[in-house]
């Protein structure tokens, strides 16, 4: 059996659900327990909701776990209906793969990163880009986390170190760098940095 390398994984609270992305093109999905409830797209399902990607993002929904936010190598930010296993939403803009993705406290918008150092913020009513922003320093962006307390706050960090926190209100997002030269060990840490800033 071939050894695969987990690229995403996520649990939520409100279910006892746990999401994986092997870095394949499927999620699979299990209760904490153990039992697996099959995965995303199924297997036999219409074409619409095949894909030709590697997942690198998963991330559930804020205000229920029946909503997923999936992307990947094919540039487009997917938004999943787990209880009909199906594909509801689908997000474009990026041009490079995407790395992050993930919903704003009240579920309003969806905030995406990729490999080109963009930024993408879209609207989850309408699926439009609300707004479009670049990392000041052109680095590749591997780690994305909103705040749970501001739906106008996010945090990214890349490859070559900088944490940057940003304010999306209006039509200019600010940003603001937060520590330079950060160690790669302690990326992975975004939600202890966010709880220290708000």
């Amino acid at each position: 059996m071939a050894k695969r390398e987990t690229a995403s994984s996520k649990s939520t609270y409100v279910s006892d659900l746990v999401v994986v992305s092997a870095g394949d093109n499927k999620i699979s999905l299990w209760r904490k327990n153990g039992e697996s409830m099959g995965t995303i797209p199924m297997a036999g399902t219409d074409t619409i909701d095949n894909i030709e990607e590697t997942m690198m993002a998963i991330s559930f929904s804020n205000k229920s776990s029946r909503y997923l936010c999936s992307g990947g190598s094919g540039q487009v930010v997917r938004i999943w209906d787990l209880q009909r296993k199906r594909c509801i939403k689908w997000l474009r803009g990026h041009t490079d793969t995407i790395t992050g993705a993930m919903c704003n406290c009240k579920d309003e918008h969806l905030a995406s990163v990729s490999l080109s150092g963009d930024v993408i913020l879209h609207s989850l009513a309408s699926g439009a880009r609300a707004a479009e922003f670049k990392d000041p320093k052109n680095q590749v962006l591997r780690v994305l986390d909103c705040s749970r307390i501001s739906r106008h706050l996010l945090v990214t960090a890349g490859d070559d170190g900088s944490v940057h926190l940003w304010d999306t209100t209006g039509c200019s997002p600010k940003v603001g760098t937060v520590m330079l030269r950060f160690q790669k060990l302690l990326i992975g840490k975004l939600d202890n940095i966010m709880t220290l800033l708000l």
